[in-house]
């Protein structure tokens, strides 16, 4: 336990001179409070907070970290997001992959998120109407998802952005099994 604080205090004074918040592997189940304290006086324009066990997003982290333009949150035990995320005006890119969402959660109106990922997780649900007014969206991954064939159908219709919908291929696969 005394190691995955040390570390955690270590990426954080990290944090403060190269602008990412790396907080990977930290084996989290939340953002600790100490992000807000230490980096209350820096810029920070990208986070990973991947591959821990965190549940939830607090609206504070989103207010607190208005510059970021990318975020990093796949392989948590995350199943929405904040309302505030719509405050992240700098949002570039978002993965959310490898977590519980059942939707695409509050992202419609980020104005400059461009790349999202949210393969393998249970979305069944897409707002299609607002995905399609989203005019900085060039990526969306959907893969691994339970998505209805019927919204497959019309996400493969739009054309103003590319849309990864269906299986994703398996890691590692031998040359002879491609051909």
């Amino acid at each position: 336990m005394a190691q995955e604080v040390a570390r955690v205090a270590r990426r954080l004074e990290e944090a403060k001179e190269t602008q990412f918040l790396d907080l990977s592997k930290c084996e989290l189940l939340k953002i600790p409070d100490a992000a807000y304290f230490m980096l209350k006086d820096s810029v920070i324009n990208k986070c990973d907070l991947s591959g821990n066990n965190i549940k939830r997003i607090p609206s504070k982290f989103c207010t607190k970290f208005t510059d970021l333009t990318e975020l990093q949150l796949q392989d948590n035990n995350l199943s929405s997001l904040p309302e505030e995320v719509r405050d992240m005006e700098q949002l570039q890119v978002l993965d959310i992959s490898n977590n519980k969402f059942e939707s695409l959660p509050v992202i419609y109106d980020s104005p400059k998120l461009n790349t999202v990922s949210a393969k393998g997780n249970k979305i069944t649900g897409i707002d299609l109407e607002r995905l399609r007014k989203m005019s900085s969206l060039r990526e969306l991954d959907l893969q691994d998802n339970p998505l209805p064939e019927e919204t497959q159908g019309m996400l493969r219709d739009i054309d103003m952005f590319t849309v990864h919908i269906g299986d994703s291929d398996p890691v590692g696969k031998e040359l002879e099994e491609v051909e």
